[in-house]
C-alpha cells in the first residue's frame, strides 16, 4: 500500500533536462549500472549513499580516478554534501574495477562499507572497512585545474588542494574468512561484534562477453541502444553478451554471519 513520496536525481546543468533534481549534477557521470549501490541512514536522520564506482566524467576518468563519491543527503532540508572514499589503486588493474557493495552506519561519522572488485591478477577481493567522515572535506564546488576532481592524478594531488578524504580502516577480509562468491552486496549490524553479509546471485544468471573491445572486459562497460546494438561509450561494437545459468555457489543467495574479535563500539 506504499507510494513514492519524492524522487531525487542529479540537478540539470545549463542546456540539460532532468526528470528530477535535488542531488549534485556531477552524479550524472556515474558509470552505466553503477549508481547508488550502498545506502545507510545515520542516527541523525541524514542519508549516506555511495556511488558504486568511480565517476566517468566526460567519459575520461572512470579508469584513473582515485576515489569514488559518497553523498550525504538530509531529507528534512534537502541539503547535500559529497565526500571522497579513497581507493588503493595498487589493488586494481584499473580504478573502475573497484565497486562498493553496501553501507551500514555505526554512528553519525563512522560507517561500515564493503569494497570489492578484481585485483591485478583478476582475483576477486571482498573487504569490509570502517570509514570515518569526521574529518572529511565536502567536495561540493571543489575542482582540479578547473576540472572535476576525478582528473587529479593521485590522492596526494587531491589532498594538496586542502581536501581530506574519508579515513578507512580494514575491519574484515571476507575472502580470508571463507567467503567464496563474487558479490557481497548486503551488510548490517546484528550487534557491536557481529555482522551479517548477504550475496547477490544476479537471479542465478551469469553474463560473459564475446569479442570484448580492448580492455573493456566487463559487461558493465557497455550499454545497449534502443535497437539492441551493443555500445561502448558512443561507438557501436561487435561485442555480444552470452547469458548462462550460474553454477555452484554463485547460483544461490547466501547469508553469512561473522563474529569479530573485538566489538566495534
Amino acid at each position: 500500500t506504499g507510494k513514492i513520496i519524492e524522487k531525487y536525481g542529479p540537478d540539470a546543468d545549463q542546456d540539460e533536462k532532468a526528470i528530477v533534481g535535488g542531488l549534485p549534477n556531477i552524479l550524472k557521470w556515474r558509470q552505466p549500472n553503477r549508481g547508488f549501490e550502498g545506502l545507510a541512514r545515520l542516527p541523525s536522520g541524514k542519508i549516506i549513499a555511495a556511488v558504486q564506482s568511480t565517476l566517468d566524467v566526460d567519459h575520461q576518468t572512470a579508469k584513473k580516478a582515485t576515489f569514488t563519491r559518497l553523498v550525504s543527503f538530509d531529507p528534512a532540508t534537502g541539503k547535500t554534501a559529497m565526500y571522497a572514499y579513497p581507493l588503493d589503486l595498487s589493488d586494481y588493474k584499473k580504478s573502475s574495477d573497484a565497486k562498493i557493495g553496501d553501507l551500514v552506519a555505526v554512528d553519525d561519522n563512522r560507517i561500515l562499507i564493503i569494497e570489492q572488485g578484481k585485483d591485478t591478477k583478476k582475483q576477486m577481493q571482498n573487504r569490509i572497512y570502517m570509514m570515518d567522515l569526521s574529518k572529511a572535506t565536502d567536495l561540493t564546488g571543489k575542482t582540479f585545474e578547473n576540472k572535476a576532481l576525478e582528473y587529479a592524478p593521485s590522492l596526494d594531488a587531491v589532498e594538496k588542494l586542502g581536501i581530506t578524504p574519508a579515513e578507512k580502516l580494514l575491519v574484515l577480509d571476507l575472502r580470508e574468512n571463507g567467503w567464496n562468491v563474487e558479490k557481497a552486496e548486503g551488510l548490517t549490524l546484528i550487534d557491536a561484534q557481529t555482522l551479517a553479509v548477504a550475496s547477490d546471485n544476479d537471479f542465478g544468471l551469469s553474463v560473459k562477453l564475446k569479442s570484448p573491445k580492448g580492455d573493456a572486459d566487463s559487461p558493465d562497460d557497455y550499454t545497449v541502444d534502443d535497437k539492441g546494438q551493443m555500445m561502448l561509450k558512443d561507438d557501436a561494437v561487435k561485442t555480444k553478451l552470452e547469458i548462462n545459468a550460474s553454477k555452484g555457489d554463485e547460483s544461490h543467495s547466501q547469508l553469512w554471519i561473522f563474529k569479530l574479535d573485538n566489538p566495534l563500539f
